[in-house]
């Protein structure tokens, strides 16, 4: 049996080793792909924590949306008006949840997700029954707008918390809303 070889030897062996695994991803992926790489595996392995300022931030989030409707329920802005900045409210936060995504927060991602699902599904509804803005053919096309929207988000940055909710949301948007509307064949 042959004795082992010193612990600086194998130190270097592991550091040479890791030089060629850095290689060979930067030329598989580009210089960048290494570093989204890095990152990918990182909010993989990190647990998805649930924390008071998540939540807090969440209602502080539905209370502007509930401004909003309050400005647009007393006229201050048309119904046209306040359902188009809804939409883009909505939005904007989940441009926010691809933003948190990106920087390896997946929990605050997955937060401002379902903030921006909570937001932008009951208003599609609305749209459509309430207001009669639209017919139940745009709200679906809405409802299927928004899914895509957030499940491109969670597919881009690995956001498997993010994907659940986008389906469950959607599922349930696409039960409650031809029943509301009284139209089935747009929603299936």
């Amino acid at each position: 049996m042959s004795p082992l070889p010193p612990a600086s030897t194998l130190a270097e062996i592991a550091a040479a080793v890791a030089r060629l695994e850095e290689r060979v991803s930067r030329i598989e992926h580009g210089a960048r792909g290494a570093e989204r790489l890095a990152a990918i595996e990182s909010a993989q392995s990190e647990p998805l924590r649930i924390d008071l300022a998540l939540i807090g931030r969440s209602l502080i989030v539905f209370g502007g949306a509930y401004l909003l409707r309050a400005i647009t329920d007393a006229a201050l802005v048309p119904t046209p008006v306040g359902a188009g900045i809804g939409l883009g409210y909505a939005a904007a936060l989940l441009a926010l949840a691809d933003r948190a995504c990106a920087r390896g927060r997946p929990a605050s991602g997955a937060f401002h997700g379902a903030t921006a699902l909570a937001i932008a599904y009951p208003l599609i509804g609305e749209l459509v029954v309430r207001f009669h803005l639209i017919g139940p053919t745009s709200g679906a096309a809405l409802v299927l707008i928004v899914f895509a929207a957030a499940m491109s988000i969670a597919h881009r940055r690995h956001a498997t918390a993010l994907a659940w909710i986008a389906v469950g949301a959607t599922l349930a948007a696409a039960i409650v809303l031809p029943f509301e509307t009284g139209s089935m064949l747009p929603f299936v």
